[in-house]
């Protein structure tokens, strides 16, 4: 029988970020020696304490286990602009990728099945590929974003949040079943040609209509936009990458961890 879970009382992708970092230790007598041959001229006295977190992880612990006990998120949820943009736009993302293989299963929750506390919500996947989809609600972070996703390394030390919550992701595909190699990052803003659809398209919103009101109330020079006269920047922006398994297994390791600390 697979697990279940849900958001609250468990580690999710969309927090994973916080669990990377680690605190520093003092060097053992026997470290120092070997960093004197190695690095004659180093002045380190300090290293990475592989069983640390820092303040950010650490904090990112307690809040589990409160809600744990409390068997209810500790606060609201509040959705600020944007979230519900992302959240609204998303689906007319999903169809401007030009690839039939991708499904878009952003409201499934899958729970990793060896390791406990674990779960997470990709929005598209297909054979062997897992992604996300970011509908920046500033143009300047869309920007930003477009030229660290021009190398993975970059993307991963500026957007650390955006790039642990793909390799979750994966690590969770994998332990229900699915091979993953490939990452998938979608960045998607519309052209202003495409804003009066949008205002339609908040009509038939099912959801939440307060998720959507300020949306419908926007003028144009209110909601982000490519102008269509432009020729440098796409709508739609779809960068893949193979997957570092290396970060992949240290993820692992950390959310292993972070169980450790959360049972004591």
């Amino acid at each position: 029988m697979k697990k279940e879970i849900h958001r609250h009382g468990g580690f999710s992708s969309s927090s994973m970020h916080k669990l990377i970092k680690m605190d520093t230790r003092k060097m053992t007598v026997d470290e120092l020696k070997q960093l004197k041959i190695d690095e004659p001229k180093s002045k380190r006295k300090t290293c990475p304490d592989e069983k640390s977190f820092l303040k950010g992880g650490l904090t990112y612990i307690k809040q589990v286990k409160y809600e744990q006990r409390h068997k209810k998120p500790l606060n609201r949820e509040a959705f600020s602009k944007p979230t519900s943009w992302g959240i609204f736009l998303e689906k007319r993302a999903f169809d401007l990728v030009d690839d039939l293989e991708y499904r878009l299963v952003s409201k499934k929750r899958y729970v990793h099945q060896t390791i406990e506390n674990w779960s997470g919500m990709p929005d598209l996947e297909k054979p062997l590929h897992v992604g996300d989809i970011k509908c920046p609600v500033n143009l300047e972070v869309f920007s930003d974003k477009l030229e660290a996703l021009k190398d993975i390394e970059v993307y991963k030390v500026e957007y650390d949040e955006d790039y642990w919550q793909l390799i979750s992701n994966a690590c969770l595909l994998e332990s229900n079943g699915m091979k993953i190699e490939i990452i998938v990052a979608v960045l998607y803003v519309p052209f202003e040609s495409e804003l009066e659809d949008i205002h339609d398209d908040t009509n038939n919103w099912e959801g939440d209509p307060s998720l959507v009101f300020w949306i419908n109330n926007a003028g144009k020079d209110e909601l982000p936009h490519l102008l269509d006269e432009q020729d440098y920047y796409n709508n739609m922006n779809i960068f893949t990458f193979d997957i570092p398994r290396e970060d992949m297994n240290y993820l692992t390791e950390r959310v292993k961890l972070a169980n450790t600390m959360l049972n004591e």
